[in-house]
């Protein structure tokens, strides 16, 4: 009898009915598997490994490198040094075929799959520069930008820019931009040299520097700020509370996704607060029945590098925040902190905001969740109907679904959130096409539409 291990259940069609041979199949995340492996404890490797006379300082070495891959650790307790390093690692590796090696595989059919590959691969879709004019007169001036764009697209996709003068954003006329599959051609019209306010900043993003993020917080009166934890490189990450005070008050957190290009996803969290903190009938409804946490600034080295999904170390936290889930000392600064934070909320919902300025998308998009993940029918019953309510709303679309096995978002937070905390989670893309008034109509309608369906419901 044969025992044949195959990549995936495609070969299962291969295997005659009545054979006495055993076919394996990997079935990654789905709750059909008949046979669960665990990730690699490093711990339970370095107890082992001590076991055989490996020096305990040895034993756990080795056993981060188990976690991480088997076979790096057979080539690190090799008796053979020369297989400590294979013939294609002795001369210099350059960064994408690190990348790529780190990855593994991907299916390329997968738009998720290509989406990850594209930014391991350094290749991205987020501008910003500034330009002033020196000269005394007014002038219009043509930017041309060259460069690899986002893997199955090109600047074509890109035909939203916004220019920021001062405090104040607008969308450049569609006429001024000019696109193709290598360039990106920006027509600017620059006022005369001395006036206030002379730098000019152009982005496919609604820019908001992360200094101006922590003024807002600091002057943000009538809520409660608290740092809850800080970056890899010590910047405080910081959360605006507003509404009840109870630990058992029923808990929405909304956050800025990691990803710190995406900056409407930030001008949400702003618009939300702003309306709570307002004087509205509705909002004092909900800050009398809620407590709302956002989290405008997750990833706040990113933002202060100018990033375009990358931390200080050059990680890509949204793909790893199942590590601080799991308790991994591996998981990164900013997502311990999100998790922590998340872990005390308990919070009933958590949508995480991001945003997106792809052409082809129609507009503000919704990439869901399955409710089916819910444990219990009456979460299940309230999640369909808040995510009905969001896809009535205007310019709002459903994307995609993701569950075990359904989708790349499983090592996202809001799939933990779901997973292990019970809660109800959406990631919402903001499309930066439009303004930021119809951005904050759009986002404060949201949580409305959440709490009012949940008022609805409620005893």
């Amino acid at each position: 009898v044969l025992i044949i291990v195959v990549p995936s259940e495609d070969f299962a069609k291969h295997l005659p009915a009545g054979s006495p041979h055993r076919m394996v199949v990997p079935v990654p995340g789905s709750p059909q598997a008949a046979i669960t492996l665990n990730p690699v404890d490093s711990d339970a490797v370095a107890k082992q490994l001590q076991c055989a006379e490996f020096e305990p300082h040895d034993a756990y070495e080795l056993g981060s490198v188990a976690r991480t891959s088997l076979i790096a650790l057979r080539r690190r307790i090799a008796k053979e040094p020369a297989l400590h390093t294979p013939q294609w690692a002795k001369q210099h590796i350059d960064t994408p075929l690190r990348r790529c090696l780190l990855i593994g595989s991907w299916n390329e059919t997968s738009e998720g799959d290509r989406e990850v590959v594209a930014r391991f691969a350094g290749v991205g879709y987020y501008v910003c520069f500034g330009v002033a004019n020196k000269r005394p007169a007014a002038r219009s001036i043509r930017v041309r930008l060259r460069a690899r764009v986002h893997s199955g697209e090109s600047w074509h996709d890109h035909r939203h820019m916004i220019a920021r003068q001062g405090v104040a954003w607008r969308q450049l006329d569609p006429a001024a931009i000019g696109t193709d599959r290598e360039d990106l051609k920006v027509t600017l019209r620059l006022g005369g040299a001395g006036r206030p306010d002379a730098t000019q900043f152009v982005s496919n993003f609604h820019w908001w520097p992360g200094s101006e993020r922590d003024a807002w917080l600091d002057t943000a009166a009538g809520g409660r700020v608290r740092e809850i934890g800080t970056s890899h490189e010590g910047r405080a990450i910081r959360a605006l509370e507003i509404g009840l005070t109870e630990p058992d008050a029923p808990t929405i957190v909304l956050a800025q996704t990691t990803q710190p290009s995406e900056m409407m996803a930030a001008h949400a969290c702003r618009f939300i607060a702003e309306d709570l903190l307002g004087d509205g009938p509705a909002a004092a409804e909900i800050r009398a029945r809620f407590r709302v946490c956002v989290v405008p600034n997750t990833n706040p080295d990113g933002t202060a590098r100018g990033h375009c999904v990358a931390d200080a170390r050059g990680r890509f936290p949204y793909f790893e925040a199942d590590l601080a889930a799991q308790g991994d000392p591996d998981a990164t600064a900013e997502n311990r902190a999100l998790w922590c934070y998340l872990q005390e909320q308990r919070p009933w919902l958590f949508w995480e905001w991001h945003s997106n300025n792809w052409f082809r998308r129609p507009g503000h998009v919704l990439l869901r969740y399955r409710s089916s993940l819910a444990g219990d029918a009456a979460t299940r019953s309230l999640w369909d109907a808040v995510e009905q309510r969001l896809l009535r709303l205007p310019n709002t679309f459903h994307e995609s679904f993701c569950s075990h096995g359904e989708g790349p978002y499983q090592p996202s937070m809001g799939f933990q959130a779901v997973t292990r905390l019970g809660a109800i989670s959406c990631m919402i893309k903001q499309h930066e096409k439009y303004d930021l008034e119809e951005s904050r109509t759009h986002a404060v309608a949201c949580l409305h539409a959440a709490t009012s369906t949940w008022l609805a419901d409620a005893p």
